[in-house]
Order: C-alpha cells, then structure tokens, then sequence
C-alpha cells in the first residue's frame, strides 16, 4: 500500500494530475463458520490531459486486517489514449468490456476475473474485479454510427481463485490451485490474443458482432498433477433496445472446440450461450432480470438473475436485492444489502449473503453464509 501511495505522489508532483480520484473501504464479514474476515481496500485514480494524449493510472490495494497474508498492491489501469477525428486509441494495462449482460459472462470474455477475497465482488462490482491486460485498443466511428473495435493483446493472466484465509475457500480449490499449469507466455507475440467488434444502430436497435482469438483464462485439469489454459475462440452478437421505461437487450454466443472439464479429463466440444435481460426504471426504482442457456452436447443449463434496487432521501438511502439461481444444479444465492450516505464522502453498507446447492461453483459456499458491514471513504 505505501508503494501504491508514493508512486502516486510522484506521478501528481510530476505530471501536475488534473484530476485525482480515490476511495479506502474497510469491509468486515461474519461468516457462518464463526470467523471474521476484516481488511481494507483501497483506490486511487490519477488523469491527466496533454495537448498530444491523456494519460490514465489506477491503483488498487488491500491490507488484510485479520489476516496479513491477505495484502497486495497493484496497477489496475496504466493508460495512455488519444482521439483523432473518427479514430481513437488506447495503450496500455486496461479493462475491456463488450456486451449487453451484467453478473453472466458471455461475449463479455476478454479480460479474467480476480475472485480472491470473494465471489460476491464480481457480482456487485465487476469492473472492480476484471483484472486488466496489456493490450492496444483500436476504435473507429464511420457514417450512420458504424463502429469498428480492433483490440491487440499480448498480455495473459489466469482468473484468481479464493485464498484460503479468507473463509471462501476449500480443500478443492487449494488442490487446484496446488497444480503445475501450462500456460501462455506473457508479452509473447505468438501467444498474444486479438477480438474484434462491429456495431451499429439500426432502427433504434444498437446491434453489434464479435469474434474472439484468445486464451480461456480458467484452466482445466488434465491430470493429477497439472492443469492446462486452453485456446478459445468465440463468435458473438448483441442487440438491445429502449421502449419507454423498459430496455430489452439479448446476446449470444458460439464458442468453437472449447475445453470443457469432465470426470475422467476434458473434452473439446462447441458451446452456445444464449441470454436476454430486461430492465425496466420508474423513478426511483428500478429492476433487471435475465436469463442464460449454456448448451452443449454435454449439458444444457438454466440460470436466471433477479435485482431490485429503490432509492429514498434524494438518493441517499439505496436499498437492493439480487439473487442468482441454477435451475440445473440447483445453486444459488441472495444478497441484500442497505447503503446509506451520511456526507457526499462517506457511505455505509449493512447486508446478508445467504447460499444454497450442492453443486457447482457456489455450492463451496453453502455452509458460509454471511453478514457484512463496510465503511467508504472517499476523497476528490
């Protein structure tokens, strides 16, 4: 954390930051099996605007309070863009994002996920959780809002798992995470991955295509002792639309020869997923649903997401409610939380997770469930 803090004083001395942005949350959760799991996370934005390009830093952290193992610094975002006429560009360690889903991965597949301290981050905040990448982003805006994203990523990394000190681990995932992994060479231009994307707006539809050459970045287990990151290649569409307070949107995609973990090993098949989402808005509340089909010749699943958020005082009372189910296996979970804003900078949050299923990725969870309390602080 004291790197984090000095290489941003040195980049506001030096570069004279436009604009300095950053937030320190201490989070505390009572889990199920009787532990307490406190840390602090912290956030720090730097931006900063030249006559020749802008320039964009973003630092995160955390400190583990019941824990010292559970303490890191890292780079979110080290960017260098630039608009020119109809194009425009982006250098550096970045976040993509493509699609119309919120909590379900579908074309949204570029970057992996960091789920060490909680699975339940990603779903309240997955931009915070997306771990960034090395990569050139290409952007073009023709006649009749034709859009064209070429992006260009030398760079890998594989999804973090739960570390066994913050309570949303298991003796399964230690296991895995034991494993020797083949995987890509970082910074290597024949293991380096590139997408691209095409968009539009017709008749009041925003329309887009996508088509993925990469790596899927949680790695499948061939053996006792080593597990693999396998090539994947995605081809995709998304459609979406504003009628009144509802918007509809849909996507879907093919995932060709895609390695899929079975009970002896794996095996390459192709896989479709198909969602649609609803959101509809009056005022002060809102609420979003959607609905996912994973099909291959192995499995056919259902998932749905419900969440509803209302917003009292001049916004300064949210409460909110999401709850995830698989109708497959038969998992899921809820999650309501109560946000409160005491000044423009600082927030309080009070909520419950509560789990359910015995298979699956939230079925580790089953037995810790948990109450959560957090304090946010905020400084512009």
């Amino acid at each position: 954390m004291v790197k984090l803090v000095l290489i941003s004083i040195f980049f506001y001395i030096n570069l004279k930051a436009s604009d300095i942005y950053s937030n320190l949350s201490l989070k505390n959760a009572y889990i199920d099996n009787h532990s307490l799991f406190s840390y602090a996370e912290g956030y720090l934005e730097l931006e900063h605007e030249t006559q020749y390009f802008d320039l964009n830093i973003i630092g995160r952290g955390y400190y583990g309070l019941t824990d010292k193992e559970y303490r890191d610094t890292w780079f979110e975002r080290f960017l260098i863009s630039r608009k020119l006429d109809n194009l425009s560009f982006s250098l550096g360690k970045q976040v993509l994002n493509w699609g119309e889903s919120d909590y379900f991965r579908v074309v949204n597949i570029l970057n992996p996920v960091d789920l060490r301290d909680y699975y339940l981050s990603y779903l309240n905040n997955p931009q915070s959780v997306t771990k960034s990448l090395w990569s050139l982003k290409l952007d073009y805006v023709g006649i009749e809002n034709f859009g064209v994203n070429f992006i260009f990523i030398p760079d890998f990394e594989m999804d973090n798992l739960p570390d066994v000190y913050t309570g949303f681990s298991n003796k399964n995932i230690e296991y895995f995470k034991s494993l020797d992994t083949i995987k890509p060479d970082s910074l290597n231009l024949k293991d380096s991955s590139f997408a691209l994307k095409l968009d539009t707006s017709l008749y009041d539809n925003d329309i887009a295509l996508y088509y993925y050459h990469g790596w899927n970045s949680s790695p499948i287990q061939i053996s006792k002792k080593e597990k693999k990151i396998f090539r994947r290649d995605m081809i995709g569409a998304s459609i979406s639309r504003e009628i009144n307070y509802f918007v509809i949107r849909a996507e879907s995609a093919l995932y060709l020869n895609d390695a899929i973990q079975t009970s002896n090993n794996y095996k390459k098949l192709n896989i479709v997923k198909s969602l649609i989402g609803i959101d509809w808005v009056n005022q002060d509340l809102s609420i979003s649903t959607q609905y996912l089909n994973t099909h291959s010749e192995v499995e056919n699943m259902h998932e749905i997401s419900l969440y509803i958020e209302e917003k009292f005082y001049n916004n300064n009372l949210v409460l909110s409610n999401i709850s995830l189910h698989n109708f497959t296996t038969g998992v899921g979970l809820d999650e309501f939380k109560f946000k409160y804003r005491y000044t423009e900078n600082i927030n309080f949050y009070l909520g419950y997770d509560v789990f359910w299923g015995d298979e699956g990725v939230l079925s580790n969870y089953s037995s810790q469930n948990r109450l959560f309390f957090n304090l946010e602080f905020f400084i512009n």
